[in-house]
């Protein structure tokens, strides 16, 4: 990855590491498929308290 951004990898290293707020929500609130959080289905929604 570093080569690929002109940073010479002999000098520099680096880690990735991801954590989105929506793996926070998934795992805070027990949501088992990730595909919930954006299909933008109303009930599923109001189930965190928010509304349209």
């Amino acid at each position: 990855m570093l080569t690929a951004c002109g940073i010479d990898p002999e000098v520099y290293s680096g880690v990735a590491f991801g954590f989105g707020i929506d793996r926070m929500l998934m795992f805070r609130h027990n949501v088992t498929d990730l595909r919930d959080v954006f299909e933008g289905d109303v009930r599923f929604a109001s189930a965190f308290g928010t509304e349209i």
